[in-house]
């Protein structure tokens, strides 16, 4: 079974069934459906699709005006701060998962060893294949349930033999699969600990943050701000922002990748780097969707992004209240998983079984979840109807307690 296709064949077996009976769950699609089990949807954002849009070709590197406000979405009050202490270049691209294969292929073209979460979003790995870069595994947790830096640490050192630097991979906060977020202090190490092993290993250092879920976490990351603060001068700050997940618009690919070099930087850095970018994006899409773009920079106006946030906040809060419901109901049967906060998707432990195995005996009752092989099954919270979460628990205890 390959995981990252496996995804698809499964969330298409779901729809299929729910077009047939009332009573499936469909816990396989990173989609927030609302309450009803429908596609959950900003009202700004229908609005402004449905009023008179602009159709001319944008720039390679996407519409400024988009650009710069995604950027003050991400960075809210720090953004002087992070325009003051930083070169920014802002590159407007297909979706989150566009900004994480410029970023990557970047890496690539600089000679760095890829780093990616054992426990990780699949087309990482995915993407890391195509192009032909060379990529690791880091171990994501320590045995508390923590961040595993000296799991990262030993791969930095094993990237040193081989490589001119390497670019960290972090999807935070609400980290898939597992709903994980770093806890401020951790956020904090985090840059410390990057700049420490530049410097020690004589490695040029990248952290490549992945944020498809920003507006689904209780609290604002705080690596953000020191990214913002630009205080450790070796470490670059990528940042993949997606409107995908914020806006509830998936099938539009509007992305955005934010790349920070404190100041001062390299003489013709940016220049290097957004010629690299426009060439690749030049060579493989021509450009992003200018339309998409230009439609939510109206919702991201500062005149009315007050109440575009209040709008997507509100449908925040109906993934957090039913994370919560699932969270408990799993705890109360004692069945195990990954360490959750917040967030889409929530990964249940095995106890050793074949994840295969019991997702398979699942789907003969209507269930439907993705194995990750071999001890671990990913649940997707976004896409449950609510009343769902309780029946859910007591099948996965059914399969895995006993």
């Amino acid at each position: 079974m390959d995981p990252k296709t496996e995804i698809l064949l499964i969330s298409e077996r779901a729809s299929k069934a729910k077009a047939e009976r009332d009573d499936v769950i469909d816990g396989t699609i990173g989609m927030l459906m609302g309450n009803d089990g429908e596609l959950a949807v900003i009202p700004a954002v229908s609005k402004t699709f449905g009023e008179r849009l602009n159709f001319k070709y944008p720039p390679i590197s996407g519409d400024p005006k988009y650009k710069d406000l995604a950027f003050q979405w991400v960075f809210g009050d720090s953004k002087a701060e992070a325009e003051k202490n930083n070169e920014v270049n802002l590159f407007g691209t297909l979706g989150g998962t566009g900004a994480v294969f410029m970023a990557m292929r970047y890496a690539g073209h600089q000679d760095y060893e890829i780093l990616i979460p054992d426990i990780a979003w699949p087309n990482y790995k995915t993407i890391a294949e195509a192009n032909g870069l060379s990529a690791s595994e880091y171990s994501l947790f320590t045995k508390e349930g923590g961040f595993n830096f000296p799991a990262v640490e030993a791969k930095v050192r094993e990237a040193k033999k081989n490589h001119r630097g390497f670019m960290l991979i972090v999807n935070d906060p609400c980290e898939n699969p597992t709903g994980y977020s770093l806890t401020r202090e951790e956020g904090e190490e985090l840059y410390e600990k990057v700049a420490e092993w530049g410097e020690e290993y004589n490695i040029s250092a990248s952290l490549l943050f992945d944020i498809a879920y920003l507006d689904f976490a209780a609290q604002v990351p705080s690596w953000l701000a020191i990214a913002a603060r630009g205080q450790y001068g070796g470490v670059e700050t990528f940042i993949a922002f997606s409107a995908s997940k914020t806006f509830s618009c998936y099938g539009l690919r509007i992305g955005e990748l934010i790349a920070l070099k404190p100041k001062p930087a390299p003489l013709g850095y940016s220049k290097a780097l957004v010629g690299y970018l426009s060439e690749l994006a030049r060579g493989i899409y021509s450009m992003p969707n200018g339309t998409g773009m230009r439609a939510l920079a109206k919702i991201m106006d500062p005149a009315v992004v007050r109440d575009t946030k209040a709008q997507v906040h509100a449908i925040e809060r109906i993934l957090r209240e039913r994370g919560n419901k699932i969270g408990d109901s799993l705890k109360s049967l004692r069945v195990p998983f990954l360490p959750y906060k917040e967030g889409f998707f929530l990964t249940v432990a095995t106890n050793g079984k074949n994840a295969v195995d019991i997702t398979q005996a699942l789907e003969r009752e209507g269930i439907y979840l993705v194995p990750m092989p071999p001890h671990f099954i990913r649940v997707s919270i976004g896409s449950l109807k609510s009343g769902q979460e309780s029946p859910l628990a007591k099948a996965l205890a059914k399969e895995i307690v006993g």
